[in-house]
């Protein structure tokens, strides 16, 4: 009985998200269902995304063909076709040698692709790595070697931002005193080759109280922010620091809560954040069972003008066991996306949006969030943006139990959280789909 509420309350979820008529004169959908599902291989996922100066959406992630996890890359048109004048027919996939598992992807001023993460090496394993391609999908000769910069003393490079020409990483290397890795940031220039006028001329940072970064901004200061997890044995905790220039180096910035960085007391961990533009840091992650969203003042103090306490705990309201992606759409709300677990150990992903106060908007989805299949069995984000039409745009993966695949997953929603979709796409359609669902579970 438990089961069929469950069913039954998602169900009527779907079909008032339907009930909104969307605006959709101005460009036509996503597809004809408002979501691409990449059914190539038997196991794929994307993995992170972005949108270049054309708002044309680029999504990198793994594919397994043949007993080998590949690393592939797609350009879509806005209206999600796949864009033939990138790659082969809108795609690319990497050779193992050059880049195995994406991280993280930006796109510089000269619509450049930057792919951050690792390639695989038969002798020392996976390393870390970043390529750079053309607007083209061609590897960029002028970077590194043939497009490629490998890095081998670390073990993978997480995310990447860009400080005018140079680029920096971030990620982690292997521990110097045993077998917990290091907190890295590196800087390298516009050629991939390592800046060595970046912090006393090593080109690096390391800080041994973080276990690993996996996000990286610089402000409008130009101090450098990085979040991960600190090293804490069974028990890592969040983790964010602040560097500032200083005497040839980059210091730890004793402005930002006195030490120059946060380290949660809480089991919080962060995956991902973002910048306002007063400088405070919005972080994203999880907690115990919860997706969790915390604000700081550009002081390094939590905002307890944000939610009352500076931190979201809503694992009960939108059923989020993580967030890996946190966004900001144009008018200073925040969008965070990744996944829920339910009882029957199916995911679901979720997408939410809060006001800048961090409180649910209601003018999404009228509930703030929606935590649907989409028309598959169950799915999770990794990635989550707006356009300048204020869409939603999310990547990761769905799951088809039937035949035993997962499959990526592109998805767009109108700004009041409505599918970009045509209009012969309905909640019929999601009602048809979801009877059959539960008679599969079950359920019905």
């Amino acid at each position: 009985m438990q089961n069929i509420k469950h069913f039954l309350s998602k169900l009527v979820i779907v079909v008032s998200l339907f009930q909104i008529n969307p605006s959709s004169g101005f460009m036509p959908g996503l597809s004809s269902q408002g979501y691409i599902s990449y059914q190539e291989g038997t196991n794929n996922e994307y993995i992170c995304a972005t949108l270049d100066s054309q708002e044309r959406i680029l999504a990198a992630g793994t594919i397994f063909i043949e007993n080998t996890t590949l690393c592939f890359l797609t350009r879509h048109l806005t209206n999600g076709s796949l864009d033939t004048s990138f790659g082969i027919n809108g795609r690319k996939t990497f050779e193992r040698s050059v880049l195995a598992s994406p991280v993280a992807i930006a796109v510089d001023t000269q619509n450049r692709i930057l792919i951050c993460g690792t390639y695989y090496d038969p002798q020392a394993g996976s390393k870390a790595a970043v390529v750079r391609l053309l607007s083209d999908g061609s590897l960029d000769n002028l970077f590194g070697t043939g497009g490629v910069v490998r890095v081998n003393a670390y073990n993978s490079l997480n995310n990447l931002a860009f400080d005018g020409d140079s680029i920096i990483l971030v990620g982690r290397k292997p521990g110097s005193n045993g077998p917990v890795p290091t907190g890295i940031i590196i800087k390298i220039d516009s050629s991939g080759s390592l800046d060595t006028t970046f912090n006393n001329n090593s080109g690096f940072i390391e800080n041994s109280d973080v276990y690993e970064y996996n996000a990286v901004a610089v402000d409008s200061q130009h101090r450098i922010i990085a979040s991960g997890s600190d090293n804490t044995p069974f028990d890592q905790k969040g983790y964010i620091t602040r560097y500032k220039y200083q005497s040839n180096q980059w210091v730890l910035d004793s402005d930002f809560n006195s030490s120059g960085y946060v380290r949660n007391t809480s089991s919080i961990s962060y995956n991902s954040f973002v910048l306002t533009q007063n400088d405070s840091i919005i972080a994203c992650g999880q907690a115990t069972g919860s997706g969790v969203i915390a604000r700081y003042k550009s002081n390094g103090e939590f905002d307890t003008t944000f939610a009352g306490t500076g931190c979201i705990y809503d694992g009960d309201i939108t059923v989020s066991n993580k967030y890996y992606s946190i966004s900001l759409d144009k008018e200073g709300r925040i969008l965070v996306a990744g996944y829920g677990l339910y009882p029957d150990q199916s995911y679901n992903g979720v997408i939410a949006r809060y006001t800048s106060a961090g409180a649910l908007d209601t003018t999404f989805a009228k509930t703030g969030y929606i935590n649907e299949e989409l028309g598959t069995y169950s799915h999770w984000f990794k990635y989550c943006t707006t356009d300048s039409y204020g869409r939603v745009l999310a990547v990761g993966r769905s799951n088809n139990n039937t035949i035993g695949s997962q499959w990526g997953l592109i998805v767009r929603f109108f700004a009041q959280g409505s599918f970009d979709a045509p209009t012969a796409w309905t909640a019929k359609n999601f009602i048809e789909h979801y009877t059959q669902q539960g008679k599969k579970l079950g359920l019905l």
